[in-house]
């Protein structure tokens, strides 16, 4: 296979901000499916920042990243500090 097989679109890794909101979007919505997540995360950006996912896009990060997904539910359902690791100001 040639190098321009692996350069294409669908074959590059998504960001780094993705991962982050999917998380942040399951750990608000803890009960919902990965379809739920995916339709939630791709009308919230869809639109503004013309990034879409997919349902194994949405469950990679979860598996994953577990640990950081069961400290953000326990954050979000606390409430002692923001999801990305900050105090909250109170």
């Amino acid at each position: 296979m040639t190098d321009e097989f692996y350069t294409r679109y669908y074959n590059r890794p998504k960001s780094e901000w993705i991962k982050k909101g999917i998380i942040k979007t399951k750990a608000l919505m803890p009960h919902s499916s990965c379809r739920e997540i995916e339709e939630c995360f791709n009308r919230r950006f869809a639109q503004s920042k013309k990034m879409t996912v997919g349902k194994l896009v949405v469950i990679k990060p979860l598996i994953n990243e577990w640990y950081f997904f069961k400290t953000a539910v326990f954050i979000a359902e606390k409430g002692f500090g923001q999801l990305d690791g900050t105090p909250r100001i109170l």
